[in-house]
């Protein structure tokens, strides 16, 4: 008959023996450094995006941020901004779209239909100093 009982709680583990009552600390396998595949990791991509319409004053642009799982489509991003700016679209939502890595716009790449099935991994390339996507919308 085992009298003991383990809790656990952020990262570490609490011993309790009933029998004589000691607590005593022990450190969980989480702390330990793990080693696995590049593949099985999954990074978050910071998203900005940049949305151009029309208000009433002329030319209006909203700016949204969210961070989404690098495999993650573009398509499911494309949704989640959709619903978050419906305030600034009436009616169909077909923007022209262009992405950019990292927060600046002088390099900037038209997107297709086909990119809309790829993941957020794909337009990051191979650049592991950057986390970060942004998204331009215009429907002007």
């Amino acid at each position: 008959m085992d009298l003991s009982t383990s809790e656990s709680s952020y990262g570490s583990s609490y011993s309790t023996d009933r029998r004589n009552q000691n607590t005593a600390p022990t450190t969980s396998s989480s702390a330990n450094p793990s080693y696995h595949s590049e593949y099985d990791c999954k990074y978050m991509v910071n998203v900005r995006f940049v949305l151009f319409h029309r208000n009433m004053n002329g030319r209006g642009q909203s700016t949204t941020t969210a961070e989404f799982s690098s495999q993650v489509t573009l398509r499911t991003v494309i949704e989640h901004f959709r619903l978050e700016t419906s305030f600034n679209n009436r009616g169909m939502f077909a923007p022209r779209l262009a992405y950019s890595v990292g927060r600046n716009y002088r390099t900037t790449y038209p997107l297709t239909d086909a990119d809309l099935d790829r993941p957020l991994s794909d337009f990051l390339k191979d650049n592991d100093d950057v986390n970060s996507l942004t998204i331009l919308a215009d429907i002007c």
